[in-house]
């Protein structure tokens, strides 16, 4: 039995290091925490996810993906996330030109179509549950549904209150999965390469380690259950892969948590999972993405939108303790050679150039210290009201 198992233990390693990678498409987005607490902002690539069994990893998407009164917007082939949005990002769809909205894993399919790829199946399903509860609505009621649904995914108190609850039984399964890690790849190593080890029985380390497994895998169905009382077919599914890839409970954290906040906006998620300083540099970014998308004239509906979604990012930048009318201020120069810089993604111009190379914005200057200059919105340079 040691030899064969001093045989397979490189075989366990391998797999557990497999099941940390994480691939991320463009325009979605991992917030990644090795301990649980200090969590780092990832796009797109692949990464490692769970390499410890306190790791979590959280998903979701910053594509322009956008439902107003009138219809839904839905990211273009090409688009880019990451800049203000220009025409070209997004595509419409008016509510009667929409027959059906289903998911199928994580493509959202429209009409039978595949309209965008989201994160996971979950973001997937509720994005698609969203356009057919909008879909139900009466048309006179469809902008303030649109706006409660927004106003929902920027709910910081909400999700926090979310993060309280679970608690506790994400708490069992990290220690469980620790107890689990431990005995698998610390303590087994030490009895099969070790000779201090040698000529002892395996047996009760083998047990231990059963053991372990098992409180692993209950702990994670127990949160699985508290997380969504009614999805019994996700319990399922979990013990399933519990039992096909039994590496996995050493780090099932990680999984439990990459859907906990699928309905979230990732502004609310970086105000409750980011450092402060990472989190405005996110908030940076989107109030930017409002200021500075070249909306079309006329397009009173996408506008319209983007006023409600900036009332609710401010309202988020309120509850965060976070200055939204400042938000927008030049930072410091990075270097004293720099002339101007890209309000959107902010680097730094040595002087020469009129627009960002990248965003195609025009540029800005820096001001003294001390001086302010507030930002108008895309919303409000492009429509009325």
């Amino acid at each position: 039995m040691p030899e064969v198992l001093a045989i397979l233990f490189p075989y366990f390693v391998l797999l557990y290091l497999f099941d940390c990678v994480a691939s991320v498409r463009n325009g979605h987005l991992i917030f990644i925490s090795h301990f649980g607490r200090r969590f780092r902002l990832k796009g797109d690539g692949a990464h490692a996810v769970g390499l410890l069994p306190t790791g979590q990893a959280v998903l979701s998407h910053n594509l322009p993906l956008f439902l107003s009164a009138g219809g839904v917007h839905l990211p273009a082939a090409e688009s880019r996330w990451d800049r203000p949005i220009g025409a070209a990002d997004l595509r419409y769809l008016r509510w009667e030109e929409i027959l059906s909205a289903t998911s199928d894993g994580p493509g959202l399919v429209i009409n039978g179509a595949l309209s965008a790829t989201l994160p996971s199946a979950a973001a997937a399903s509720g994005t698609a549950a969203a356009i057919r509860e909008l879909l139900d609505t009466p048309p006179p009621l469809r902008r303030a549904k649109a706006e409660a649904l927004l106003a929902d995914a920027f709910d910081l108190r909400g999700l926090n209150g979310v993060r309280e609850r679970l608690r506790a039984p994400l708490l069992g399964v990290s220690i469980a999965s620790s107890l689990l890690f431990l005995s698998v790849y610390a303590v087994l190593p030490l009895a099969l390469f070790t000779r201090s080890f040698q000529g002892r029985s395996l047996a009760p380390l083998l047990l231990g380690m059963g053991l372990a497994y098992v409180l692993a895998v209950a702990a994670a169905v127990a949160a699985r259950r508290a997380i969504d009382p009614e999805d019994a077919s996700g319990r399922t599914r979990l013990v399933i892969l519990l039992v096909l890839m039994p590496p996995g409970a050493a780090h099932v954290l990680g999984p439990l948590t990459r859907d906990l906040f699928a309905r979230h906006d990732p502004l609310t998620l970086a105000a409750a999972l980011l450092p402060p300083e990472d989190f405005r540099r996110v908030a940076r970014r989107e109030m930017a993405r409002l200021a500075f998308s070249a909306l079309s004239p006329g397009d009173d509906e996408l506008a319209d939108y983007f006023r409600m979604r900036e009332r609710a990012v401010r309202r988020l930048l309120d509850q965060a303790g976070v200055d939204a009318g400042r938000i927008l201020t030049p930072p410091r120069k990075d270097s004293p050679e720099s002339e101007r810089y890209c309000p959107a993604c902010g680097i730094e111009y040595l002087g020469g150039a009129d627009l960002c190379a990248d965003c195609g914005i025009p540029l800005a200057d820096f001001v003294a210290d001390g001086e302010f200059t507030a930002q108008e919105s895309a919303c409000a340079k492009s429509s009325p009201g």
